[in-house]
């Protein structure tokens, strides 16, 4: 049981600390390499996780390691199939859906992968996330004889995507921060969705121009999303893969204390924001300087 007595202990030779935690994560991300790489019939990877669970930089770490054991590969983001003619769904409120998997051109990603199955290689579209708009030029994928496709996104086990595709082409990956935290009273102080939280308020204040009060809100239909788009598919993933890091309490303390300092109850999930401030200050910090550039948690700093 991860608590906080064993972090704030771990924390004090946070070099050491850090170190141990990066290579226990990339030795799981090898163990999935090595299963990929000696089933040569599955050239699609499927990698889902919700939201902040660190889907992007897993599947890059997961590609240089598979090149490393001379198998091509290629990341494709599922975001890329949002756009194109096909009607977008609709949330009562009459704004689009973007959480729903009938957002993406199912049309194309079907055609897309099966393509790959089939020759190797395929034309994609691009969406461009500037101008909100699909790109005019296509992107080509190229993944060779040998070569592996890793797809990722929120969708990227639900069966209207993968019931189109040869089973045993397919490796199924799910990942999520799949562990809780707790004080030395045994009391769960942050669980799972609390972590993925953090992340996403610090990744979208850095990255994406929102603060604390627009990621409270959008977290809602989030979680929505994931509730009635993702869990339910879980099972049939052929890997779970627990993202983790036991250090990044203290790295985010900082960081997230100084983003919600000002909010009040006017804020949508108030209380998990409070629950959240509440539980960092039991934490010591630690740089974030100190984490490497390899790191999933770069995703989100």
């Amino acid at each position: 049981m991860l608590t906080t007595d064993k972090i704030a202990e771990y924390a004090k030779t946070p070099d050491t600390f850090i170190s141990l935690v990066e290579e226990s994560y990339f030795e799981k991300v090898h163990e999935l390499a090595i299963s990929i790489r000696e089933n040569p019939l599955k050239k699609i990877v499927l990698l889902a996780g919700p939201s902040a669970s660190g889907k992007t930089t897993t599947s890059h770490i997961l590609r240089k390691d598979l090149e490393r054991r001379n198998i091509k590969a290629t990341v494709l983001s599922l975001d890329n199939f949002y756009g194109g003619n096909h009607k977008m769904p609709t949330l009562p409120n009459g704004t689009p859906d973007f959480e729903s998997v009938y957002s993406l051109d199912l049309d194309e990603i079907h055609r897309s992968l099966n393509e790959i199955i089939l020759n190797n290689k395929t034309y994609i579209p691009v969406f461009d996330f500037i101008n909100h708009v699909r790109a005019k030029e296509k992107e080509l994928i190229d993944i060779g004889d040998n070569g592996v496709l890793i797809v990722e996104g929120l969708h990227a086990l639900n069966p209207v995507i993968t019931d189109s595709l040869p089973k045993e082409n397919l490796f199924k990956i799910y990942i999520s921060v799949s562990n809780s935290i707790y004080n030395k009273t045994g009391e769960k102080v942050l669980n799972s969705r609390d972590m993925r939280l953090i992340r996403r308020l610090s990744r979208d204040a850095v990255y994406r121009n929102s603060d604390s009060f627009n990621t409270l809100h959008l977290w809602t239909g989030v979680v929505l999303g994931e509730e009635k788009y993702l869990y339910k598919f879980k099972p049939t993933a052929d890997v779970r893969l627990g993202t983790l890091h036991a250090y990044e309490p203290c790295i985010f303390k900082d960081i997230i204390l100084k983003l919600l300092e000002n909010i009040n109850e006017t804020y949508e999930n108030y209380e998990s924001a409070v629950k959240i401030k509440n539980a960092l200050k039991l934490f010591p910090s630690i740089s974030p300087d100190k984490v490497p550039k390899s790191s999933l948690i770069r995703e989100f700093l």
